[in-house]
């Protein structure tokens, strides 16, 4: 079972990936590598997964109930 702070952060999570696929969906690798406002998006939504999973194991790993 989640806490609803850990189900609160893997959803963010989510929809940060989302967030990221759309961004790059239409760009090959070379098109991604000519647009540096995408590349910026792209990063900073990257940053903010990292936060979050730091933030999730930080406040919340260690209270989630054990697999058995």
């Amino acid at each position: 079972m989640l806490l609803p702070e850990l189900a609160g952060y893997l959803g963010h999570t989510r929809g940060t990936i989302g967030h990221v696929e759309r961004h790059t969906q239409d760009l090959d690798e070379t098109a991604f590598a000519q647009n540096a406002r995408v590349q910026d998006a792209a990063i900073r939504n990257l940053e903010i997964i990292s936060k979050t999973r730091h933030n999730m194991d930080e406040h919340h790993l260690d209270r989630t109930v054990p697999y058995p």
